[in-house]
C-alpha cells in the first residue's frame, strides 16, 4: 500500500508515515501494527507550519509574483484551523505529528515523490523536505518542480 496526498492530503500522507514507522518501531512487528506503506505520493504537500510566519513577499521572491490560488492568508488560515486553539503556526512546540517537515530524524521512512509547481506557496518547502529525505535520511526520494505550476495544478477530484 502506498500513501498520498494533495495539499493538505500530501502532508497528512507524510505524517501517517512519520507515525506508523514510530508505531513500527515501539510495538515491532507484532498484529494490530499496520504496516509501513510502501511509498509516499505528495502533492504540493502543506508540510511547514513555519511557512506561515512569512510575508507573501518573502514567500514569493523566487519568482517575483503573488501566489493566487494558496496564498500566505490562507495557508495561515488552515494551520490555525488544523493546530486547533491551543497551538499557533510558527510556535515553538506544536503536536508531534502536526507538521511533516518538523520531524527531526527522518531515516527509514517510505520513498517518496514529491511534486510542486514552481508558482506553489508549497515550492520551497516540498523541495527542502525532499531534499531532507534524500540526504538525511538516506530515502529515496524525487522532487518535481513544474514550470509555472501553480497550487492544486494536478487536482485529483475533477
Amino acid at each position: 500500500i502506498a500513501v498520498g496526498g494533495e495539499s493538505a492530503g500530501g502532508g497528512l500522507a507524510a505524517e501517517l508515515c512519520q507515525r506508523l514507522l514510530d508505531e513500527t518501531k515501539r510495538c515491532g512487528n507484532v498484529a494490530g501494527v499496520l504496516p509501513l506503506p510502501v511509498a509516499q505520493l505528495l502533492m504540493y504537500p502543506m508540510l511547514d507550519d513555519r511557512t506561515c510566519i512569512q510575508t507573501d513577499d518573502m514567500a514569493s521572491r523566487h519568482h517575483h509574483r503573488r501566489h493566487l490560488v494558496w496564498n500566505i492568508v490562507s495557508n495561515r488560515y488552515a494551520w490555525k484551523c488544523y493546530l486547533g486553539p491551543d497551538f499557533d503556526p510558527g510556535d515553538d512546540v506544536i503536536p508531534e505529528y502536526a507538521a511533516a517537515a518538523r520531524r527531526v530524524d527522518v531515516t527509514d521512512l517510505p520513498p517518496a515523490f514529491v511534486i510542486c509547481g514552481e508558482l506553489d506557496l508549497f515550492r520551497e518547502e516540498s523541495e527542502r523536505f525532499a531534499e531532507r529525505l534524500k540526504t538525511e535520511g538516506n530515502v529515496d526520494a524525487e522532487y518535481v518542480e513544474v514550470e509555472g505550476g501553480f497550487h492544486l495544478f494536478l487536482t485529483l477530484d475533477a
